[in-house]
């Protein structure tokens, strides 16, 4: 369920090297590199869970993620949980979250709260529907980031470096799937293989990890991604039901008995 879209062939890579403990933050509306010098680019579109604000793409759906983790004994644990997703020609979006639960259970036909990215407004919100509360964070240009200056005479002498052992590599690789047809749209499928030696993570043998991802050229985003790792399990996630109608402008406004808090 809710990564800007960084070369979407990456994805899997990012979610790696967070099992070592690095923070994706899930909702973080612009994310640039650093620009040292000279104009900074013009930043993407803001992205939220693989959605970016795209404008003149307007579209409604549903993404379905299903997890199974298969235990030490054999057990197989499985859980689902959903998203809906509304973009509209101006490039705002409205992503609803529906809580997680057991595949024996059906999933609540009320969302659990719902964040929108106003690109327009320049502010993204996020909606407690129980407490009508809407949390409001700025969406700011990005942040040019000077180069330091060059230490004063006089300093200190730098330190020499540090001799450290060589680390083992993991090996990266990735292939083409071709085209295919999920729910009416062209998408081009690629997966990427990502293989742990030994005594990366402490282990004794190595781990593969896959990701496998169809992703819309038209639509801007990937409708099926399968992503395997034998330390999590399977993660696929799906998008359907999609339509091209334009949403209703009231998804991408807070409602007027909200109280609205800076963040």
């Amino acid at each position: 369920m809710y990564s800007l879209r960084i070369k979407h062939n990456k994805t899997f890579l990012l979610a790696a090297l967070a099992s070592l403990g690095l923070a994706l933050i899930p909702f973080a509306g612009f994310s640039q590199s650093p620009v040292t010098q000279g104009t900074p680019p013009n930043p993407p579109p803001p992205n939220y869970d693989g959605f970016s604000a795209e404008p003149g793409l307007p579209f409604s759906a549903t993404q379905l993620t299903e997890r199974t983790q298969t235990l030490l004994d054999g057990t197989h644990v499985v859980t689902r949980s959903k998203v809906r997703v509304f973009r509209d020609s101006q490039g705002r979006l409205r992503i609803e979250n529906f809580q997680m639960r057991p595949h024996s259970e059906e999933i609540e036909d009320s969302p659990s709260f719902a964040n929108i990215i106003d690109p327009v407004a320049g502010y993204q919100y996020s909606l407690t529907f129980r407490a009508r509360i809407a949390t409001r964070m700025e969406i700011g240009p990005p942040h040019v980031i000077q180069a330091p200056s060059p230490a004063a005479s006089g300093s200190a002498a730098p330190r020499p470096p540090i001799t450290r052992l060589p680390e083992p590599q993991f090996q990266y690789s990735e292939e083409s799937l071709g085209t295919q047809t999920i729910e009416g749209l062209e998408v081009e499928g690629t997966k990427q293989t990502t293989t742990f030696p030994p005594h990366y993570f402490g282990n004794d043998a190595p781990i593969v990890t896959t990701n496998e991802e169809w992703y819309s050229p038209e639509f801007k985003f990937a409708l099926l991604t399968i992503r395997s790792d034998p330390r999590m399990g399977e993660t696929k996630v799906q998008v359907t039901d999609i339509s091209r109608a334009e949403p209703d402008p009231s998804l991408f406004q807070v409602p007027s008995d909200y109280t609205i808090r800076a963040r």
